[in-house]
């Protein structure tokens, strides 16, 4: 066999040189390309790993605001006051008026001093009424004062609205 030309030999080189450099040049544009992408894809994947790492921290935040809450809601509601509003009592004199409020504030006294929740005094709301309602007040008078109740909000303070008559 025979050696190629040194023409031929040159064609052949030129043609080589030219395959590799469009190689490069091939692999050059496609790792541009996808480069571009794969930085884009990389960006978008760090924003989503910082927005995951706040998501858990406002999760964990509000678990344990809601641990705290089911605590609060655990604990039993106690009333602290007894509130007796008249609403006639612009028809009744002051110090009656005064002395009505005394009354059934000293028979209702026992659901602040023993700590009653306010879910039992809820409960017994309907005893509470009737104990209340159409009940008699006598004074050293004589005069006698008949207790309609009007409304009872039971809360940490229980307020009871009424209406005073005198009878006789």
């Amino acid at each position: 066999m025979k050696p190629p030309h040194p023409a031929q030999t040159r064609n052949w080189g030129r043609l080589l040189v030219s395959f590799i450099l469009g190689m490069l040049l091939g692999a050059l544009i496609f790792h541009y390309l996808h480069a571009h992408t794969l930085d884009k894809i990389l960006f978008e994947n760090r924003r989503l790993v910082l927005e995951i790492t706040d998501l858990r921290d406002e999760v964990d935040y509000l678990e344990k605001k809601a641990e705290d809450l089911n605590k609060l809601n655990q604990e039993e509601i106690t009333v602290k006051k007894v509130e007796i509003v008249i609403v006639n009592e612009e028809e009744i004199d002051g110090f009656t008026a005064t002395d009505i409020i005394e009354r059934l504030r000293e028979e209702l006294k026992y659901l602040v001093k023993e700590d009653y929740s306010v879910q039992s005094v809820a409960e017994t709301a309907e005893t509470h009424a009737r104990l209340i309602d159409g009940k008699t007040i006598k004074f050293e008078n004589n005069d006698e004062y008949e207790v309609k109740l009007h409304s009872m909000i039971i809360h940490t303070t229980i307020t009871i609205k009424i209406h005073v008559h005198k009878i006789s």
